[in-house]
């Protein structure tokens, strides 16, 4: 679901020696010379069952995962089998729960995350259930029509949507064991998934891609009263150092920069020896020669009893809903675009409290209108959905620091997110049922046809629910690429509308009619 030109950086730069996939995905695949190989369609039958002859070191690689990156392209984290089974031995020790009963794949393969519910049961023997990205209350509702669940992995905003509607989620105890990662979790979020699943055992996972998905944890059996969970204490065979600029330790509650070493470091990120020999530097502290540790760019403190806790970024990077994104490369992709001068791209609260993308941008010349759909249709052929801002706001000037440099905090002063559209209120049946839906998710009254969705405090998250409610009312499913491309009631009222009439001509008169009568239509 990348756009093609992600899709081809990746590609171009990695240069597989072999492309696996699907015959429905091709035609949206970049034209670049590499084998492929068709997983459903391409015959198995006239190959060998042997075992390859191939002898795998800790020091080979084991994947390579790309994440944002400040210069504009995404970059690619070289992950070696040492640090993976590393990790998954620790996993495999310490998650003891997560064997018997199996666990529930559903998050994307692309974010590292899935390693922990993917291989940790299976190297034990025992099953994963594969799931399509549940992200809402169905995932709750998946679960409870589960005999157990021993392992379950989410990040915090899973937590937020899935209990949205709290009212109608009634207290479970099928899942032994949530290992929450991704980004920080606060104590509230914590307690309300410890209502729901007042059995299971909270762990919180910290470890950046560069680190093999979780280098540190902190295991929330009770937990403390205080705003954010900390992130605990180094998993087995991992160093974790909390260092001022100088690179010498801070004392116990002193913020510092945290550092990781040990055996789950990256060998680096690929083809990017600069930025390589940049954020992995010589360990000072270990008595072997090469060892390296890891410049993670997160604040972090000692706390009394030994635990560390995480204050935030020392630069542009922050975590949405679990994605790690690079403010930057969001600003030079917008900054590419004709019709923006420049761009500049902050985190703001919406009025439900979740964390949203603003860009503000000057245009190119003082007196044009910049369309805020343009921008965003622009961004979504270059960023994945989720690096696309929600909101967009056209300024005549940047405010700037003494030195020169763009004045953020000031920026915030220059407008604030609103509609942008004078109220058309709907007039169909169609757009009058989206219009209660939206009012449902955004919790807003009066929405009109006209106004954009991610205008009025929408994001990906937020569409995943639109989708799934859309999909319940219509049973019509949608993609969230067809939200971000048709934002308004206006333009996805017409889409469903279509597409119920040419399932309509798919289905029997008697299941017409029953669609018809549900949809009011």
């Amino acid at each position: 679901t990348y756009p093609t030109e992600r899709l081809t950086y990746i590609l171009e730069d990695s240069r597989p020696a072999l492309l696996l996939t699907q015959e429905p995905v091709l035609d949206q695949l970049p034209a670049i010379a590499i084998r492929t190989f068709c997983l459903d369609s391409s015959p198995l039958d006239k190959y060998s069952t042997d075992n390859l002859n191939h002898v795998v070191g800790s020091n080979h690689l084991a994947y390579v995962i790309y994440t944002s990156g400040s210069t504009g392209m995404p970059k690619g984290v070289s992950i070696a089998h040492g640090g993976l089974s590393n990790y998954l031995h620790w996993a495999s020790t310490a998650y003891p729960m997560a064997f018997p009963q199996g666990s529930v794949v559903q998050l994307p393969v692309v974010f590292d995350a899935t390693i922990t519910c993917l291989f940790t049961p299976l190297i034990a023997g025992h099953s994963i259930c594969l799931q399509p990205a549940l992200m809402t209350a169905e995932l709750f509702d998946f679960v409870n029509i589960q005999q157990k669940i021993s392992l379950l992995k989410i990040t915090p905003a899973h937590i937020d949507m899935v209990c949205a509607d709290g009212s109608k989620v009634e207290p479970c105890a099928k899942v032994a064991l949530t290992v929450i990662g991704g980004e920080a979790l606060s104590a509230k979020q914590a307690n309300t998934w410890l209502s729901r699943f007042p059995e299971t055992l909270i762990v919180n996972e910290y470890g950046p891609t560069e680190t093999v998905v979780g280098c540190c944890i902190y295991r929330a059996s009770d937990v403390p009263k205080r705003a954010m969970l900390p992130i605990g204490r180094p998993i087995a065979n991992t160093q974790i150092y909390i260092l001022d600029e100088s690179i010498n330790p801070v004392p116990i509650g002193v913020t510092g920069e945290l550092y990781i070493a040990g055996d789950g470091l990256a060998r680096g990120y690929l083809n990017r020896p600069d930025l390589t020999a940049e954020k992995f530097i010589p360990n000072p502290f270990s008595a072997s020669a090469g060892t390296r540790m890891y410049k993670s760019g997160d604040l972090a403190r000692y706390l009394a009893d030994g635990n560390i806790e995480c204050l935030g970024r020392t630069d542009g990077q922050v975590k949405i809903r679990g994605f790690r994104i690079e403010l930057g490369e969001i600003e030079i992709a917008l900054g590419a675009l004709p019709q923006v001068r420049e761009a500049s791209v902050l985190v703001r609260e919406d009025p439900q409290g979740d964390k949203c993308l603003v860009a503000y941008v000057l245009p190119s010349t003082p007196e044009i209108q910049i369309p805020l759909q343009l921008l965003r249709t622009a961004l979504l052929q270059k960023l994945p959905e989720y690096m696309v801002p929600a909101h967009f706001i056209q300024v005549s000037h940047f405010p700037l620091t003494l030195n020169g440099k763009v004045d953020r905090k000031a920026l915030l002063a220059f407008g604030t997110p609103d509609r942008g559209t004078d109220y058309v209120a709907p007039s169909t049946i169609t757009e009058n049922v989206l219009a209660k839906i939206w009012g449902e998710i955004l919790q807003l009254d009066k929405i009109g046809i006209q106004d954009d969705f991610f205008e009025l405090g929408g994001h990906s998250l937020l569409a995943v629910r639109l989708i799934t409610k859309i999909h319940d009312t219509f049973q019509i499913m949608l993609t969230p690429r067809t939200v971000f491309e048709s934002p308004t009631i206006e333009a996805l009222g017409s889409i469903l509308e279509a597409l119920i009439l040419e399932e309509i001509g798919k289905i029997s008169d008697e299941d017409a009619i029953s669609l018809m009568n549900k949809t009011g239509g």
